[in-house]
């Protein structure tokens, strides 16, 4: 340390790595540090290509692509994995003896693989993992593969005309027809899910069931026309649903009050005094009106007090807002609820009570108590409708919970 702070002035000491992290920091303080940037694959490709052609070693193009990946822009490590190959492979450099040497999986299973993903061939993907699982391979190795496989399609869809120098012509033609299928969509969602798997197998106990997870998931992922489909089905509804008629207020016939007939006192017998005149007819009594809250104020009065609930007692709240209000008479607010034991149990609580009481007061006018119908006094009105019966067939599924369509300002309800 004491020579490196105060060298001689002759002398100049230069240190180079490609693992900084594992100098001391000791000496990283007394030294001027300049982090080169990695080489670029081409010039890689390049570099080693020329000294295999000068040393006259027979090589496979495809090889050297491998041995590039694995020096991740060290010039030093790819010289130190080049001589290795060329000793493990007797003289010679090809694809598969490469591919040993480093664990890396075989050019054929990470096509089959990459094939089955983007064919959604969920079984073909499982496949391709156990027929490189058999043969010992890096799994972790095969799942990077396909990151980079899928990034090189990306890049090429997105930009045709891009190139990558690492690529022989026929291997950029070769991804170029791959991704021609797929959508860049999918290609996004294949990266992140093996990106994920990546990630999750460096941690997991189960590497091999992250990569399948993640096979499974890029075999299931959303295809762009299905989506278009749904978006075409529910622009349809919303059209059907716009100009179908507005469902009518249901009508709740009022009892008119008859008045009693008169009662006359029938005469004395044998007395001569006339009988008293018949009181005058009252008036007839009109049957009662309801409360002069039109539906609109309703709906929104009970949105508004189910937003109360909620605040106060979440539990209770998430119960009552699926209720519908009904009809407003005499003070008296009546709302309908498919509700099951427990809820019933629940809304006849007295504190519960209570709270949708005094909400209901607070926000509807008129309204002083609550009645709420369960099970079968719910109108099954909006159910039935034609739309709504329309909808529900086209994308299978089923009515939970009815709500009042509360209108906008200004609209004529």
């Amino acid at each position: 340390l004491k020579t490196l702070e105060e060298p001689p002035a002759h002398v100049v000491f230069v240190l180079a790595t490609t693992d900084p992290r594992k100098i001391p920091a000791t000496v990283l303080s007394r030294c001027q540090r300049f982090d080169f940037r990695p080489i670029a694959p081409e010039q890689l490709t390049g570099t080693l290509t020329e000294i295999l052609t000068k040393e006259g070693v027979r090589f496979d193009p495809a090889a050297l692509p491998l041995l590039v990946r694995a020096a991740e822009g060290s010039l030093r490590d790819a010289l130190s994995l080049l001589d290795t190959a060329i000793a493990y492979g007797g003289g010679e450099l090809d694809e598969a003896s490469v591919a040993r040497l480093l664990g890396a999986s075989s050019p054929v299973h990470v096509r089959a693989f990459l094939g089955a993903l983007l064919a959604a061939d969920g079984a073909g993907a499982l496949e391709a993992i156990d027929r490189a699982a058999r043969d010992g391979e890096d799994l972790g190795w095969l799942c990077r593969e396909v990151i980079e496989a899928a990034r090189r399609a990306l890049v090429i869809k997105v930009a045709p005309e891009g190139k990558f120098a690492d690529l022989t012509p026929a291997e950029q033609a070769a991804i170029r027809e791959m991704a021609e299928p797929v959508s860049q969509d999918e290609l996004v969602y294949l990266l992140r899910a093996f990106m994920d798997a990546d990630a999750e197998m460096r941690r997991s106990p189960h590497p091999r069931v992250e990569l399948e997870i993640a096979a499974v998931r890029a075999a299931r992922r959303p295809r762009p026309e299905a989506i278009e489909g749904l978006i075409a089905k529910i622009d349809e509804a919303a059209s059907r649903l716009r100009s179908a008629p507005a469902l009518a207020r249901p009508v709740v016939a009022q009892p008119s009050l008859l008045d009693a007939p008169p009662r006359t006192t029938p005469p004395m017998s044998g007395s001569s005094v006339p009988a008293p005149a018949a009181a005058p007819r009252p008036p007839r009594q009109q049957a009662q009106e309801p409360d002069p809250v039109n539906e609109g104020d309703l709906g929104r009065g009970w949105t508004r007090a189910v937003e109360e609930i909620l605040r106060k007692k979440a539990l209770l709240g998430s119960v009552v807002q699926h209720a519908v209000p009904q009809r407003l008479e005499g003070g008296v607010l009546t709302v309908g609820l498919v509700a099951s034991a427990f809820h019933r149990e629940m809304l006849g609580e007295r504190a519960n009570r209570e709270i949708i009481t005094q909400a209901v007061q607070q926000h509807i006018p008129g309204a002083r108590r609550v009645e709420i119908a369960t099970e079968g006094d719910v109108p099954t009105g909006a159910v039935n409708h034609p739309t709504v019966q329309a909808a529900v067939s086209t994308f299978q599924g089923e009515v939970v919970a009815v709500r009042p369509r509360v209108p906008e300002e200004g609209e004529v309800q």
